[in-house]
């Protein structure tokens, strides 16, 4: 199926079954298709894939409700990567001396990236965290937890620390990578 032009591909991934009978109609109609008398029918179509997105914490590692051990993300999605957005405002001015308020800056500068590109908070899929030697971790991630709030399926995340960074006065870094539905 790798050799396949992406056309062919794409129909590949549209491919309904159905059963027949009473059951298998209400599934056809789903889909919008009539099922025929057959034990199983067929139907192609088009680019009718669907992105999902799993998370998963093995039940042999630690759970935790801030993030996530594993996100697998299906085939069909565009793939959105935010470089590292810094606790700067507009004019690249660092917004406090905190890691609190830079946090909370970076993330909404986060947030104005993935708009930018057709996307959301909520379709984050792995986070970047850095943060300089010596900062309140507790503070940083408390700011990440307002900015996140009580949303279902944190992604999976990596938190660093670091000497410093190239914007003087910065404290911590922030980057994403995110999954759309192509």
């Amino acid at each position: 199926m790798h050799d396949l032009p992406r056309r062919e591909l794409a129909l590949t991934t549209g491919v309904h079954e159905v059963e027949g009978g009473a059951s298998g109609a209400e599934a056809a109609a789903q889909i919008g298709w009539q099922a025929g008398a057959g034990l199983h029918d067929t139907s192609l179509t088009g680019y009718s894939a669907r992105m999902t997105i799993t998370h998963i914490n093995p039940e042999t590692l630690h759970s935790s409700p801030a993030f996530t051990q594993v996100v697998r993300v299906s085939a069909a999605a565009d793939t959105i990567y935010v470089g590292g957005q810094n606790g700067v405002d507009a004019t690249g001015r660092v917004v406090g001396p905190g890691v609190a308020e830079q946090t909370r800056q970076a993330l909404a500068n986060l947030q104005t990236c993935l708009a930018a590109a057709g996307a959301s908070i909520e379709h984050v899929v792995k986070w970047t965290i850095l943060v300089r030697e010596g900062e309140s971790m507790q503070e940083g991630f408390a700011a990440f937890s307002e900015v996140w709030g009580g949303r279902p399926n944190p992604p999976a995340i990596t938190v660093v620390q670091v000497a410093g960074f190239a914007v003087p006065g910065a404290v911590c870094e922030i980057e994403a990578v995110a999954a759309v539905p192509a």
